[in-house]
């Protein structure tokens, strides 16, 4: 895994999403240490979010380029969502389609354009927060 911290974020900041990261913050994000078994790099970057509807756009630098946008729902208005899951990042996931999705860094080139992708709202606490 290779992170992306905005050039914005304090030296603090910047250190903590790395704990987070790796695993060693704990909380529901414990479980990224099962998930991710060598961080390649960790660098600063400009990163844009965009949230349009039901679309969400994010940029880092040159190096990612994504677009997703939910699923459309019987209800034009409301998206598709699974609600009540016990899924580790959050109870509620938005499922949504890639429309794109480039990564290109150490060494990598790789294109998710159609995929499959999940909004998910995260409620990020840690030790001695609510």
């Amino acid at each position: 895994v290779a992170v992306y911290v905005d050039e914005k974020a304090t030296q603090k900041a910047y250190n903590g999403i790395l704990k987070i990261l790796s695993g060693g913050a704990g909380g529901n994000t414990g479980v990224f240490h099962f998930l991710v078994s060598e961080i390649i790099g960790a660098e600063r970057e400009e990163v844009v979010i965009e949230k349009d509807g039901k679309r969400r756009r994010i940029t880092v630098g040159r190096k990612i380029q994504g677009e997703i946008e939910m699923i459309e729902g019987k209800d034009r208005d409301t998206p598709v969502s699974i609600e009540n899951s016990t899924y580790w990042m959050g109870p509620v996931v938005y499922p949504a389609k890639g429309l794109r999705s480039r990564v290109r860094d150490y060494g990598r080139v790789w294109d998710f354009e159609g995929k499959s992708g999940e909004i998910v709202p995260i409620h990020w606490t840690g030790p001695g927060r609510t």
